[in-house]
């Protein structure tokens, strides 16, 4: 129940009332974690585990099959996924040396409200999979920690038992819109009512992408759990056979298919996918799949909350968020759960951000083909926010210096919740934050904030060969349609 640091004598006890936990777990994202503070008194087994690709291991050896192949999936191939951890690889840094750390702040703003650093936790779903407090631990964790945290609409926990758990953490809400408005219009209601700061609208889910390993998994939700916030409301619903979805309030028994969600193209069931019923506790063809910008009217005029939309992953669109009057955008295709061949995040990030930057242009290169028109895309007019592929310190830096104003991370934070060595009240997700001091001070050597400058990007994995590095450069004229194998973001 106490925890030594090795480099000195300081023993922090802990108690299930204490709000100390952050001092004593940090996020394990450092790509150098030798250069950490060392953290003994977990033991041997424990210490093993020292940065996030030890406890995603740990997680797939002790989570059953099927619970770690949901949480791990991608659509279809799964390339999408895979592109959103190597686009980072294939950036690399600039560091300024000689730059005075001896004094650092990680503390940033997000909506106006501070966090001690730039990272936030993403929606991600039945976290009681993976701990049986679930989304309850998430966000004492976020809260010790100050740390925003993304409940999803389909937690395990409902939003009235993870604001008990965490009454002054700050808390965003994720939101889908359904056939039956009546459902989003109860979930806004209640988040405003439970104090939820923002709502986090995902867009990028009209019908929801083919995971093949749970459709051979026959994936579902195990009896004893539920999607909290809809517990009592489709128990006694009937379908709408005009839209084939079902509408709250309506006393009639619930035909027994399976959540076609999870299984059709273009919401048309296929048969050799069936499965048992109620897999997530919602019927099947919730989701409306007829959202559109104007929706986007109807959700503030419901609520007085921010609005940031998720999914966005083009300057036009980027373009139309500020346009319709969205506090935020976060930069993200899902984790590669939903569409499979979509550009992987980050570089996506570029195309939206570089409103502050230009590139030094080369050869043509498609991924980043629009660069020179997406320079006007958002101008600091919202703020922008990215998920998918992070895992190290270096990349959290990476993405700040593209222009991002906090990253969000989400699959690690589950595998957090899957390593089991917690103590009393201590969540396991604190036990997967413990370096988070260590690793965000690394922005610091760019002096107070990472810089587009700060970054080299090498699209094709190769080494830098741009000539000139770091030389002050035109911006490229607003016709220039190419850009670059190689290039080097410049202020």
């Amino acid at each position: 129940k106490n925890l030594y640091r090795s480099s000195g004598s300081s023993i922090f006890s802990q108690n299930r009332s204490s709000k100390c936990d952050k001092t004593c777990f940090r996020l394990v994202c450092s790509s150098s974690c030798n250069a950490i503070t060392t953290w003994s008194g977990l033991g041997d087994a424990e210490m093993s585990l020292i940065c996030l690709s030890d406890f995603e291991a740990y997680a797939r050896d002790h989570l059953p099959k099927a619970t770690w192949e949901y949480y791990a999936a991608g659509a279809d191939d799964c390339c999408t996924r895979d592109d959103n951890l190597l686009a980072f690889k294939r950036i690399r840094l600039r560091p300024r040396m000689l730059r005075d750390v001896s004094v650092t702040d990680t503390k940033t703003t997000i909506l106006g409200t501070e966090v001690s650093c730039p990272i936030g936790i993403a929606p991600t779903a039945f976290h009681c999979l993976a701990w049986p407090d679930g989304e309850m631990s998430t966000a004492r964790a976020a809260e010790d920690l100050n740390l925003c945290y993304v409940a999803s609409t389909y937690s395990t926990c409902s939003v009235e038992e993870i604001v008990a758990a965490a009454p002054e953490g700050l808390r965003w809400f994720q939101l889908y819109v359904y056939r039956d408005r009546k459902l989003s219009e109860g979930l806004v209601h209640r988040a405003e009512a439970l104090g939820f700061k923002a709502l986090v609208l995902t867009v990028d889910v009209p019908y929801t992408g083919k995971r093949r390993s749970d459709i051979r998994n026959n994936f579902r939700l195990p009896p004893h759990l539920k999607v909290k916030n809809f517990e009592g409301v489709f128990e006694s619903a009937a379908p709408d056979t005009e839209h084939g979805s079902y509408s709250a309030g309506e006393r009639s028994n619930v035909s027994r298919r399976c959540l076609l969600l999870l299984r059709t193209d273009a919401g048309q069931p296929d048969t050799k996918d069936q499965c048992g019923p109620d897999n997530y506790g919602v019927p099947p063809n919730t989701l409306d799949p007829s959202i559109s910008w104007k929706d986007i009217y109807w959700l503030r005029n419901l609520t007085r909350l921010p609005i940031i939309i998720k999914g966005i992953l083009t300057k036009e669109d980027a373009e139309l968020a500020v346009e319709h009057g969205v506090q935020g955008i976060i930069v993200s295709n899902h984790g590669g759960r939903q569409l499979d061949g979509e550009l992987a995040t980050v570089l996506k990030l570029m195309n939206i951000t570089v409103s502050v930057t230009f590139l030094r242009l080369s050869k043509p290169f498609s991924q980043i083909d629009a660069l020179s028109e997406i320079v006007e895309a958002v101008q600091g007019r919202i703020e922008v926010y990215i998920d998918g592929g992070i895992r190290t310190g270096s990349d959290v830096l990476k993405a700040l210096a593209l222009g991002a104003k906090c990253v969000f991370i989400g699959r690690p934070i589950v595998w957090g919740l899957a390593y089991k060595v917690c103590v009393d009240s201590l969540s396991n997700i604190e036990i997967c934050t413990r370096f988070i001091d260590h690793w965000t001070r690394l922005p610091q050597r760019f002096r107070d904030q990472p810089k587009p400058r700060s970054v080299l990007q090498t699209l094709d994995g190769g080494a830098n060969r741009c000539a000139g590095a770091g030389k002050k450069e035109t911006p490229p004229p607003s016709n220039n349609r190419g850009s670059s194998v190689n290039c080097e973001l410049e202020l």
